[in-house]
C-alpha cells in the first residue's frame, strides 16, 4: 500500500492500479493483480498431447499418424489440435507437420469439435474434461 498525491497516480506503472481511500489531496493505491501475473498453467509440449490423446483413444502411434481418414483417429487428430489451441501448446503448423495434414484440415477439424461443444452439453463436457486433464498433468 501506498500514499501518494493525485498527480503521480496517473504516472504509476506495471499494473493495474486502485483507489481505496482518498483524502484531501492524498490518495491510498494498491496494485490489482493482473491476469498476466496470475500464476499460468504449465504449456505442455505437443508430445504430451499426443501421448494423452493416444492413450484417451486406445490409438497407436501409426495409427494416429496414418493417412487414412477413419473416424476416431481423425477425431483423435482433431482432439489433438484443439487442445494444443486451447492450452497454447503449438500453433496448427507444428500438428499438421506432424500429421502431414494441411492446416486448413486441421483446422476444420478443431472448429468442428469446437461448434459441437456449443451445440452439444455432452461434448462440452468431455472437452472440459480433456483440457482440465492435460492442465492437471
Amino acid at each position: 500500500m501506498a500514499c501518494t498525491s493525485r498527480r503521480s497516480v496517473r504516472s504509476l506503472s506495471g499494473g493495474d492500479y486502485q483507489i481505496t481511500r482518498q483524502t484531501n489531496d492524498v490518495v491510498v493505491v494498491i496494485k490489482t493483480t493482473l491476469k498476466s501475473e496470475a500464476k499460468r498453467a504449465k504449456i505442455p509440449a505437443l508430445e504430451d498431447l499426443l501421448a494423452y490423446v493416444r492413450a484417451c483413444y486406445r490409438l497407436t502411434q501409426t495409427t494416429l499418424l496414418a493417412p487414412d481418414r477413419a473416424r476416431q483417429p481423425a477425431e483423435a487428430r482433431a482432439l489433438v489440435c484443439w487442445l494444443a489451441i486451447k492450452t497454447q501448446a503449438a500453433s496448427l503448423t507444428t500438428p499438421a507437420n506432424a500429421f502431414k495434414r494441411d492446416i486448413s484440415t486441421l483446422s476444420h477439424a478443431a472448429s468442428r469439435l469446437d461448434a459441437r461443444s456449443r451445440a452439444d452439453s455432452v461434448v462440452a463436457d468431455m472437452l472440459d474434461r480433456h483440457l482440465n486433464a492435460i492442465n492437471q498433468a
